[in-house]
């Protein structure tokens, strides 16, 4: 298995082109501080502004599943459609992503998981995927790893930009900018516009499933002296979309062979501005305060005689500080304190709501260093507090990484070996829904709080990059998850009738793979690259295997093959959902 798996991941090639030399990477969000990919213990990869210049991806979702191993990109349908990224196989609600320093999930989601159908490439200059348990640094959800987005900066002088592109099916594409400044300022004001008719997912139909997204992106940046400067990000995504929803007539009345077209409109906006102090060169400051908003409207498409809506919004007030000391050339310290207030409201069909928030305070440290000449280490902790999860819990997280580099800079062998946990959402917390009243039931409301604990995970991995000539670089990784509590949906009775809510799950599940790299440069300007992974899952002493990762990853059991005796039938017993 392992042989054949290694054959087909050196053919299993895609190529992208390069038009520059090799240049050191610096990674900024590893360890929340510059450094050098090559002392970093932990996988990372690396989009950077010459990637997304020669992309022609419209959606940043889908220009990251082509270009990483170990994100997987999966959608439910055309353009606009509910569409993530699942980092080593784990399901989205296991990934965080931040957008310019700002955490993007939605507190009124199901599991705070991001929409990336909201961004669109011509906005990013920058990502960074992190893999692995990063909850010592990023706190909850992030233990499948982080995806940090960097959207366009202004450069000095004055510079403009107008793109469109069109095609079939009344499809546009539309952005342009305006940016500048000098040494001490810069600014960025960037449009953008996607629009398609689209096509029916229906068969029986010629029917369009329209979608739009209009975007803003700015950014502000001042330095007032060599101790002191000021940044500010503001990013807006309003988006449009009509589409075939799942027909089951004898509940909704509707025909399947039929149409039924329903519509959802979405706003997401956040803003963050940060002052930096250093009051001398191996200390400095970092004070922010960010917002993210989101709003999410569902309903039935125009024309049609059933006019109800569901309505969520969430928002998120954070206030940070982070402090970087730098001992020496060689070992440094980030800390820092975080104070996030989130909030979620619902209303569904008028007939109740739910209007409530939670507080999470944290406090981190990440310490690197430089233990011999070859050998890199960094040792980082995370304390959290949750006012609503298990009635107000507190949390921990560790991470260790090594990384040694050979003298003649061509091997690094690295790994690392993390805790982390994901507070259950708002929505996990709040929502339950019955066949009653569509609310709690047993004389309770919509908006009380059920307890949930948060979800546990522990991980490891270790691998080899090896550069084996100038040309040809290589990358094999084996990672390891073990995670326990996890909150899943589960279906039964209670006083107020059938109903439906998530639960603890007292089950322990264990997922492991391998990710397999490979880059051949055949030229100056053509560069070659090729990824591959191989996913396992064990879960109740049942081994499951997901083959070079034909499929999105998942932990839903039917996408897998058994390799011992099945159990699907008694796993389909327990009535749980997702």
């Amino acid at each position: 298995m392992f042989l054949r798996f290694l054959v087909i991941s050196f053919f299993f090639f895609f190529s992208s082109l390069v038009f520059s030399k090799e240049i050191p990477v610096i990674v900024i969000t590893a360890n929340k501080k510059p450094q050098s990919l090559s002392t970093i213990g932990t996988s990372v990869t690396v989009l950077d502004e010459k990637f997304f210049s020669n992309t022609t991806e419209y959606f940043l979702g889908d220009a990251l599943a082509a270009n990483s191993t170990s994100a997987n990109f999966f959608q439910s349908g055309g353009h606009g459609t509910a569409s993530a990224i699942q980092l080593r196989g784990m399901p989205k609600r296991y990934s965080t992503v931040y957008i310019d320093g700002i955490k993007m999930s939605d507190p009124s989601s199901v599991s705070n998981d991001f929409d990336f159908n909201n961004i669109l490439t011509s906005q990013v200059s920058r990502v960074e995927i992190l893999k692995g348990n990063q909850s010592s640094l990023y706190g909850s959800g992030a233990v499948g790893g982080t995806i940090h987005i960097t959207t366009k900066k202004g450069e000095p002088g004055f510079n403009r930009d107008v793109n469109y592109l069109f095609g079939s099916y009344n499809t546009h594409n539309f952005s342009t900018s305006i940016s500048g400044g000098d040494i001490s300022k810069r600014y960025f004001v960037g449009l953008q516009r996607f629009n398609t008719d689209g096509i029916s997912q229906m068969t029986h139909n010629d029917e369009k499933d329209r979608y739009r997204n209009n975007g803003l992106i700015a950014s502000f940046s001042e330095k007032f002296s060599e101790n002191l400067e000021f940044n500010s990000n503001t990013r807006i995504s309003d988006t449009y979309l009509q589409y075939d929803a799942v027909c089951v007539s004898n509940l909704f009345g509707c025909s399947p062979s039929r149409d039924h077209s329903e519509e959802a409109d979405a706003v997401e906006a956040s803003t963050n501005v940060n002052l930096i102090y250093k009051p001398f060169k191996s200390f400095k400051n970092k004070f922010t305060i960010a917002n993210t908003y989101f709003k999410r409207i569902y309903g039935q498409a125009p024309g049609s005689k059933n006019t109800k809506q569901d309505n969520y919004y969430g928002n998120r007030y954070a206030v940070l500080y982070q402090g970087e000391y730098n001992f020496n050339l060689d070992n440094s310290i980030v800390f820092g304190l975080e104070r996030e207030d989130e909030q979620m409201g619902y209303n569904k069909d008028e007939s109740g709501r739910i209007d409530s928030n939670a507080y999470i305070t944290s406090q981190y440290f990440d310490y690197q260093t430089r233990i011999t000449k070859n050998l890199y280490s960094t040792f980082g902790a995370r304390f959290d507090e949750h006012s609503l999860a298990g009635g107000g819990s507190n949390e921990d997280s560790h991470r260790v990484t090594l990384a040694y580099i050979s003298d003649d800079k061509t091997t690094k062998f690295k790994s690392s070996y993390g805790t982390g946990y994901r507070f259950p959402s708002l929505y996990e917390l709040l929502y339950v829904w019955n066949s009653r009243n569509n609310c709690n039931g047993g004389g309770s409301k919509c908006g009380d709080v059920n307890f949930k604990s948060a979800e546990n995970s522990r991980s490891y991995d270790f691998g080899i990059e090896k550069s084996i000539n100038p040309n040809l670089f290589v990358d094999l990784t084996y990672f390891n998850i073990l995670y326990k509590d996890a909150l899943e949906g589960w279906s039964g009775n209670n006083a107020a009738g059938s109903g439906s809510t998530t639960q603890n799950s007292p089950s322990t599940t264990k997922s492991q793979g391998l990710e397999f790299v490979s880059k051949f440069k055949l030229n100056e300007i053509l560069n070659i690259q090729g990824i591959a992974r191989v996913d396992f899952l064990l879960q109740e002493n049942e081994l499951y295997i997901n083959e070079i990762n034909t499929i999105p990853g998942s932990h839903a059991l039917y996408l897998w093959s058994n390799l011992g005796k099945s159990k699907l039938i008694c796993i389909k017993e327990k009535k749980r959902y997702k």
